[in-house]
């Protein structure tokens, strides 16, 4: 599934499209040096996607076993330009064959062979699912930096999973990680954001870890857990949510940390 939206932290978990429309071509390179074309309406190029959509490609043959690593080639044409974050992607795996070429005027089509020149790790622009022909179990994770992972550096762990929900889960069923950084229970709850309900369709559950920006920015539990209720109501799947950790505040410098103060201490307990 290839996106013509993205989420930043400063949207607080809402959908953003790219301001244009975007062409993709794109492959599956699985073993390495062994490329399968994907398609889409049985075409080699995507279909021009509307601004603030996606596009889900044709199936492909292509068997991989599970916990197996393969690499998808994207190429993209964006009409008004791919986004910009504004601060480095601290997980960006270039030493497993992450990496972004991107260009103002015109370059290769590389999804079906060729190396592929790491030019910037604060662009990239990757699927946003990659679906399976399984009856299996599939988890949608809606959260914040903790499943983003900010902080934590490529590669996050030996098995490439990132943040604290998808470890636990990724060996045993199919995920697709929604965290981002920033994201409050309450604005999820409020925002419309029809491409991530249609990709929590391809699951059967879905995990929330949302809660601890809502608490430390003056919700309180009861809020943050009506706010949940009502995401629980949006996805219409079985939802899973997770306690909060504590928030502390301090230098960080005593070995058991009794240099640390804790926060919201009283909103924390009524929430979970």
């Amino acid at each position: 599934v290839l996106p013509n939206w993205y989420v930043t932290q400063g949207s607080a978990g809402k959908e953003t499209g790219t301001g244009g429309t975007v062409t993709f071509t794109a492959s599956i390179e699985y073993p390495a040096g062994v490329f399968t074309q994907i398609t889409f309406g049985g075409s080699v190029t995507s279909p021009a996607i509307a601004d603030l959509s996606q596009v889900v490609s044709d199936p492909v043959a292509v068997a991989i076993p599970a916990n197996t690593l393969y690499w998808v080639r994207v190429f993209g044409v964006f009409a008004a330009g791919l986004p910009f974050s504004t601060s480095p992607i601290s997980n960006y795996d270039n030493t497993n064959g992450q990496r972004t070429n991107v260009s103002i005027g015109s370059i290769s089509d590389q999804t079906m062979g060729g190396t592929v020149s790491n030019t910037s790790a604060d662009l990239t622009w990757t699927p946003v699912a990659i679906l399976g022909m399984t009856s299996a179990k599939a988890a949608f994770i809606i959260s914040d930096s903790r499943s983003f992972a900010v902080g934590d550096t490529a590669p996050v762990n030996a098995s490439k999973f990132r943040g604290e929900i998808e470890p636990s889960l990724a060996p045993s069923i199919g995920v697709i990680n929604g965290g981002v950084a920033g994201t409050r229970a309450t604005t999820w709850a409020g925002n419309n954001n029809p491409n991530q309900l249609a990709l929590i369709g391809y699951c059967t559950s879905v995990v929330g870890e949302l809660g601890i920006n809502d608490l430390n920015s003056g919700r309180t539990g009861a809020q943050a857990i009506a706010d949940h209720q009502t995401i629980a109501g949006l996805v219409g799947k079985p939802y899973f949510l997770t306690t909060a950790p504590p928030i502390t505040t301090g230098a960080w410098t005593l070995a058991d940390r009794s240099d640390q103060t804790t926060s919201f201490a009283a909103q924390i307990a009524a929430y979970n």
